[in-house]
């Protein structure tokens, strides 16, 4: 609707934002959020020059609240959740996402809040790091993924994600054709470290 005001929860660098604002008309509004900082500059850019844009760097768990504060929550109209990892950060080595690309084992939406991926790799529990794996990412080799970073952490502390990334494939035992050995892993700690579900089950509800 032209006139309607609508939410991007994930906005990432604003692809499905501009397309919504290409939509609305001058009475429209959108509402966006987004934990990651980098994010965040995208949105102001946008919101400089085009007023209907309001951005919260916030999780969309809060969006109820934010959605209040703004008295705008008898008015949604729509709603759009686009839910992962988004290009920017799998491309930046520095935010730790991707195992292509050796850098800072971080995995942080928001890298100025909660536990990176290193701090909890390297002093939670075997039988924590199991329980991730195996229900976050669905790893049928949870055992002996969660037994060789326990091992070589003892030997040194896990930074990088090459390095996990290469405990990971020397545990698993066979190779899929289409899938790096480490992609299931990967995507638990992902989801564990930002408490993605949560976020999901808060944010729908």
């Amino acid at each position: 609707q032209p006139d309607g005001v609508y939410v991007d929860c994930t906005f990432g660098r604003g692809g499905h934002s501009r397309a919504i604002l290409d939509r609305l008309g001058k009475a429209g509004s959108l509402l966006v959020f987004d934990k990651d900082p980098d994010a965040i500059k995208s949105a102001e850019q946008i919101s400089s020059s085009d007023s209907r844009l309001q951005y919260f760097h916030a999780p969309f768990s809060n969006l109820a609240d934010n959605i209040r504060a703004v008295d705008k929550a008898d008015q949604i109209d729509g709603v759009l959740f686009d839910l992962g990892v988004s290009s920017p950060q799998l491309d930046d080595s520095e935010r730790g996402f991707s195992f292509s690309r050796d850098g800072y084992l971080d995995m942080r939406m928001d890298p100025g809040t909660g536990t990176s991926a290193a701090d909890w790799i390297n002093r939670a529990g075997q039988d924590e790091i199991a329980h991730v794996l195996r229900v976050y990412g669905e790893e049928k080799f949870f055992h002996r993924i969660s037994s060789a970073i326990v091992i070589a952490r003892s030997q040194n502390p896990i930074m990088t994600t090459s390095e996990l990334a290469n405990i990971i494939s020397s545990a698993v035992p066979t190779r899929e054709l289409k899938k790096h050995p480490a992609t299931r892993a990967f995507q638990a700690i992902r989801i564990y470290i930002n408490d993605e579900l949560e976020e999901i089950t808060s944010g729908l509800s």
